[in-house]
């Protein structure tokens, strides 16, 4: 999902731990594409339910651009939740694939979002990462 997505679906938030911790478990894929150390700051500020410090870390992870790396860590991550292990293991071609240049990233998480529907875990659906 892009940034402007993100930072919309967050304005939405109620202002409760409890929602600010669901918001970030549904884009946390996301983070990891863009900031790994920020998404893991985010965690521990959802956690500690610091709404107004969530904010704005959240700008500054949104701000920073994904990289081809780190998408594929994040697709990495997704496959990592389905399971088949025959299936995990064609997926890691996948994502070695997209890695490489080889495959398109729309292409790598259609394949990813469609193994998940099939055997996956209901968090790893829920990501926003996986919207177009």
């Amino acid at each position: 999902m892009d940034a402007p997505s993100l930072s919309a679906l967050w304005r939405e938030v109620p202002r409760t731990k409890a929602a600010m911790q669901a918001f970030h478990a549904c884009v946390k894929t996301d983070l990891l594409a863009r900031d790994v150390e920020g998404a893991r700051a985010l965690g521990r500020l959802a956690a500690a339910g610091a709404f107004e410090a969530y904010g704005e870390r959240l700008a500054a992870a949104l701000a920073a651009p994904a990289s081809r790396g780190r998408h594929a860590n994040a697709l990495a991550h997704l496959a990592g939740h389905v399971g088949d292990p025959p299936t995990r293991r064609a997926l890691a071609r996948a994502v070695e694939r997209y890695r490489a240049g080889a495959l398109d990233l729309e292409e790598a998480k259609a394949a990813i979002a469609a193994a998940l529907a099939r055997d996956g875990t209901a968090w790893a659906r829920g990501q926003t990462y996986l919207r177009a």
